[in-house]
């Protein structure tokens, strides 16, 4: 039907709209969901209806309330606004805010206007770290890692967002850490102290609107038009209060794809877009199906890949760009999880336009960072952390590495021994400490002087041999030793099946001399994560997949995608539903790493790890499932791990002879043989 005014507004403003995005702009009344495919101009729909609400519609700009994910795309949002609709009178009045900057509005409001009294101060994160190190510290008797006081936070959070209750809270009690009874005390703490912390915006402000209808009243007279963007990633109590202000009028916009929630560990409730309609009876549901970013190839095979899945409205993308120009998949065959490594090293070194290397996690890009480094190639980190370095594991090691370089230093001892399987008693162990801090020696030394059992000598005397064995041997090959034979090992079978950080050690260990240099390493490559700023100049872009949510690139490659990382180890099999739920967020997280690609898309089919996703992808794209990555032999110069001898490079492969020749890290060179190897899985790649 013809619209004259509609027809002006988009001539004036030259807007190029389809006619799906053209309804999502004109329906202004009512509930409505726009569910937005990747790259389906959703954030431009979003702008084009706020200006199309203050210039055509004649509404209020400063009655509209435009609810965001965070406080960067609030920013960007108000600005792309005012850029194209800013001449409208008042456009400046339009809030863009995020639910929680909303909430302390609320709060402070409540607090003038009702109690007539100050309200909680918000507690900055680091002190509501303080002060859950100090209950930890309380209840476990024992100092947890920075990593443990992130996880812990992380949960707090999730919980607040996901409104558990009490019994529902002890659902997130595990490792032996009483999460629920930590939980309890921290927010005890912090009202006994007044303070509240982030999550506890929303949890109050939900309370001050149902306990005083007036407070919610005068919110709702405010905003009588609520548009939420993101709202895949919005959490369960989120949703609540964006629910109580809609109020009567019910007109509550939201834009999202439940295709694209990714954040289910941050408490993002998707279901409420399948429920949309149930919880608004006659609400409008619209779709934006077209992809305008990605190449027709990279589209369909998308499709295909996130349909698998159960729990989505039923919807289809398709591109609007032609086919043509070639493929723009890559599947790319090698050998080993390493040999991804030097691939991405040679692409690096001659990149020029646009490249992003994307990965579910910050540690998956520690071994190409301390590449790129090392060749001088320059790149730009996004938002990567030193979560790694504070992980239990990751600590232990280098706490065992440096007991090796000195045996007397105590805080390094008191921190590993529990999980040496020294079969100590708890006294024996603290009384050995004290004596070492009192006289110098190492603990092995005055524990060996103690009237011990023969077995626990036996145990203590072999990690004093260990210990003193690997001072002088490579860091790598002291780093594979101590991961494999000794105390520890057991400790990582029992507790760390799954994690992949000895393995991302190992390979920032190799060809770095001795455990000081090592260590020294470490150090250094966890002081540039910390501090490395976005370079905006470089072509090489390295960032994770929930750092790259709505971002696009030229040419993406995407790392570590095989089982055990992408997808992530799921849980313990008690809870059927809740696997199927995971199964299905880790596809959605590998679904947006593959629509963030505009023209090309790099993926790597290893020899040595299975992959369900690629597997999926190759089907999706008609390729056959067969994994050709396997070379015949290892080649002369390329470097490997020995079981037993640790790592080393290949000299020579006499294949004829059945010989190969390796020279270790330790300087010894052997010659073994080649089928042996193969048949006992003695050799492996190493990092290059």
């Amino acid at each position: 039907m013809s619209d004259p005014a509609f027809t002006d507004f988009e001539t004036r403003h030259r807007l190029t709209l389809n006619e799906m995005q053209r309804e999502a702009v004109r329906t202004v009344e009512g509930p409505v969901l726009l569910t937005a495919v990747p790259g389906s101009g959703k954030t431009t729909v979003l702008i084009c209806r706020i200006g199309y609400m203050t210039e055509v519609c004649g509404i209020d700009p400063g009655s509209i309330l435009t609810v965001t994910y965070t406080k960067a795309a609030t920013a960007d949002m108000r600005r792309r606004f005012l850029d194209r609709f800013g001449g409208v009178t008042d456009a400046e009045k339009v809030r863009f805010a995020t639910i929680n900057a909303l909430c302390f509005g609320v709060i402070g409001e409540y607090a003038r206007t009702v109690s007539k009294r100050a309200p909680f101060e918000l507690l900055p994160e680091d002190r509501a770290r303080g002060l859950l190190q100090s209950l930890w510290i309380e209840t476990q008797r024992e100092y947890p890692t920075q990593g443990e006081l992130k996880e812990l936070q992380k949960r707090i959070s999730y919980a607040k967002n996901s409104m558990l209750t009490e019994s529902e809270l002890k659902t997130l009690d595990s490792d032996g850490i009483p999460f629920s009874a930590l939980c309890k005390r921290y927010n005890d703490s912090l009202v006994e102290s007044r303070h509240m912390d982030y999550d506890d915006q929303m949890v109050y402000a939900l309370r001050l609107f149902k306990k005083y209808p007036a407070l919610l009243e005068s919110y709702r007279r405010r905003y009588r038009y609520i548009l939420v963007d993101e709202a895949q990633d919005t959490s369960r109590i989120q949703h609540e209060l964006l629910y109580l202000l809609a109020g009567e009028t019910r007109n509550l916009f939201m834009v999202g794809d439940e295709d694209q929630s990714i954040y289910g560990f941050r408490a993002a409730y998707p279901e409420a877009l399948l429920r949309f309609e149930t919880r608004f009876p006659g609400a409008k549901l619209l779709f934006l199906e077209q992809n305008y970013r990605s190449s027709s190839e990279i589209v369909a095979c998308a499709d295909a890949l996130i349909r698998r899945n159960k729990s989505r409205r039923e919807k289809r993308m398709t591109p609007a760009r032609s086919a043509g120009g070639g493929s723009t998949l890559r599947i790319v065959p090698l050998r080993s999880a390493a040999a991804q490594y030097a691939y991405l090293l040679k692409l690096a070194d001659t990149c020029r336009g646009e490249t992003a290397i994307l990965y579910r996690d910050n540690e998956s890009a520690l071994p190409l960072i301390d590449l790129l480094r090392a060749k001088g190639i320059p790149f730009s980190l996004r938002r990567s952390d030193d979560s790694f370095f504070e992980h239990r594991t990751v600590r232990d090691l280098t706490d065992l590495l440096g007991l090796a370089l000195d045996p007397a230093d105590v805080s390094r001892f008191a921190r590993v021994w529990p999980r040496l399987g020294l079969y100590l008693q708890k006294e024996q162990a603290l009384k050995a400490i004290d004596e070492a801090k009192q006289t110098g020696r190492a603990v092995t030394e005055v524990l060996l002087a103690m009237p011990l059992s023969r077995f626990q000598a036996g145990k203590v005397k072999a990690l004093q041999t260990q210990l003193k064995n690997m001072r002088d041997q490579p860091a790598g090959t002291a780093l594979y030793k101590l991961i494999r034979f000794s105390g520890y090992a057991e400790y990582l079978q029992r507790q760390q099946a799954q994690s992949r950080k000895p393995e991302i050690l190992e390979m920032l260990a190799d060809g770095t001399g001795g455990i000081s240099d090592f260590l020294n390493k470490l150090e250094r490559l966890r002081a540039f994560v910390n501090e490395a700023k976005p370079d905006e100049t470089a072509p090489l872009i390295l960032s994770t997949i929930h750092s790259a949510k709505g971002l696009e690139f030229d040419s993406v490659c995407l790392l570590d995608v095989f089982d055990g990382v992408l997808p992530a180890p799921g849980g313990d099999g008690a809870n059927a539903k809740a696997l199927a739920a995971e199964a299905e967020e880790e596809r959605r997280l590998f679904y947006v790493a593959v629509t963030r690609a505009k023209n090309r898309l790099t993926v790597f089919e290893l020899a040595d790890r299975p992959a369900g996703f690629v597997s999926e992808l190759k089907r999706a794209a008609g390729l056959t499932a067969q994994n050709s990555a396997a070379p015949k032999g290892f080649a002369a110069g390329e470097r490997v791990r020995h079981i037993s001898f640790g790592p080393g490079t290949v000299l020579r492969n006499l294949r004829a002879e059945d010989v190969i020749e390796i020279r270790f890290d330790d300087g010894r060179m052997r010659s073994l043989s080649a089928s042996f190897c193969q048949k006992k899985r003695l050799l492996r790649p190493a990092e290059p």
